[in-house]
């Protein structure tokens, strides 16, 4: 599977974030010199100023890697970055999110629609991994999936950006967006969940849903999120 995550954080807005860049690169991490606003897409991680978020105090950024295969590999260089986002003073507050973009672009219209079914169908119980900030509809930035018809031809048109699954990213950029998670500077955390969204779609892709699924047992990964 490839994917990319994108981790919103806070820090004191009397540090310079390009201090930043050189501690990450310092350890081995190639980062994108430039700090502003952006969507552009590199082979490298970035850090670009999010305005979204605030604090007194605080200036608010987003952590955007490159496209990442799941291996070994690339789980510790999210241990060795987000580490030192937290030895550096990085922050979470409320408004912050946790974003991962899967690669779709080898999902059928019909693959895409099931995941978003079966999410819709499970979402309760994902709610219940997560604060109340991000359940149900309580966060304006991602909205629920429950009662979605999930229609048309397109995976784009299936749903809006600020839902618990983003399909318009599809279009720029070949990938379906998870944005139901909190935002986190737990490794741990950021990990367990994409192994849990990499579990959901294998299921989800081979499986279309039936009455019986609810019956069925709950992938062990489920347990580690609860």
């Amino acid at each position: 599977m490839k994917f990319g995550i994108e981790v919103e954080f806070m820090i004191a807005n009397t540090y310079n974030a390009y201090d930043l860049l050189d501690k990450i690169e310092a350890c081995g991490i190639p980062m994108v010199s430039v700090i502003s606003y952006n969507h552009k897409t590199f082979n490298k991680w970035k850090i670009v100023t999010d305005a979204s978020l605030s604090g007194i105090g605080l200036n608010g950024y987003e952590l955007v890697s490159p496209p990442l295969l799941y291996n070994e590999e690339s789980l510790n260089e999210i241990r060795k970055i987000i580490g030192i986002l937290r030895k550096e003073g990085a922050t979470i507050k409320a408004c912050c999110g946790f974003h991962v973009h899967v690669d779709a672009s080898s999902f059928s219209v019909n693959e895409v629609r099931t995941i978003l079914k079966r999410y819709a169908q499970y979402e309760t119980i994902i709610d219940s991994f997560m604060p109340k900030s991000r359940r149900s509809n309580n966060n304006s930035y991602c909205q629920s999936l429950r009662g979605k018809a999930f229609s048309g031809s397109t995976i784009r048109r299936f749903t809006q950006k600020y839902t618990k699954i983003n399909t318009e990213t599809y279009v720029k950029y070949g990938t379906i967006e998870f944005r139901h998670h909190s935002g986190t500077l737990d490794d741990k955390k950021i990990i367990t969940w994409i192994e849990f969204i990499k579990e959901f779609i294998e299921k989800s892709i081979k499986t279309v849903p039936t009455s019986r699924t609810r019956k069925k047992k709950l992938p062990e990964v489920w347990k580690k999120l609860s």
